[in-house]
């Protein structure tokens, strides 16, 4: 037995353990509607409402206009000539070094005289050699060995304050800076020199050193202390041309 259904309806064949052999499907209502269908935006979950989409209605819904924490990154500033920008150097170094020198030389040999030399107006010559001519002999046996070691380690941590002394074209500033500290008899003079980009300063007002190009780290100590522990004059001359 046939049944008849009004239209946009359509019988659609169901699975066959289900017990209605035929269920509606409205296909051309379906097909109906994707064609009038227009772009669709999919819910949007934020507490500021519906999104506006599209530049003829609005603004777009992006983090600076939509929330409330959002904070803009800060104008990068212009410096001049004769600013101050504080350098915050923490750098460390260590070095080592081993060396071995081996050397063995040896040398022999034998001279002898197997005729007289004549010289003009020293009168008649000896007989002739013909026997046994005099002669000499000798043999030279060298060993050295030296062996050497060094480990150098050093750490340095302080703040400066430099100066820009020049602004390049490029915008790239060259900052100097120097400081001296005296405590007693002691004194140490630092400086510190090097090329900056404006965009790396902090908004503190400060850089750390491993952003510096070129730099120039200079540590002078004089004093008691360091008298004590430096080689005088003599000492290094015979530590550079001493021959042995």
């Amino acid at each position: 037995m046939k049944t008849k259904y009004p239209m946009p309806y359509t019988l659609c064949p169901m699975p066959s353990p289900s017990p209605m052999p035929y269920a509606l499907c409205p296909m051309p209502f379906l097909f109906f509607v994707f064609l009038m269908a227009t772009t669709v935006h999919a819910q949007s979950g934020s507490l500021m409402g519906t999104p506006v989409y599209g530049t003829d209605a609005g603004q777009m819904l992006t983090t600076r206009n939509g929330s409330f924490s959002y904070q803009p990154m800060p104008e990068p500033r212009v410096f001049k000539e004769h600013d101050l920008i504080t350098v915050i150097v923490n750098r460390s170094h260590t070095y080592s070094n081993n060396s071995n020198l081996q050397r063995q030389r040896k040398i022999k040999g034998t001279m002898g005289l197997t005729d007289w030399i004549k010289f003009p107006g020293l009168g008649k010559l000896p007989e002739p050699i013909d026997t046994s001519p005099p002669a000499i002999g000798g043999e030279l046996d060298h060993q050295s060995r030296a062996k050497g070691q060094l480990d150098n380690s050093e750490k340095l941590k302080f703040k400066i304050q430099c100066r820009v002394t020049w602004k390049m074209d490029n915008g790239t500033l060259h900052i100097e800076g120097q400081d001296q500290q005296v405590v007693g008899d002691n004194t140490q003079s630092i400086y510190v020199s090097g090329d900056i980009r404006p965009e790396d300063v902090k908004p503190d007002n400060t850089i750390e050193s491993d952003r510096i190009a070129f730099p120039v780290i200079k540590i002078i100590p004089s004093g008691n202390i360091y008298d004590a522990t430096k080689r005088n004059y003599g000492q290094k001359f015979i530590d550079r041309w001493s021959p042995f």
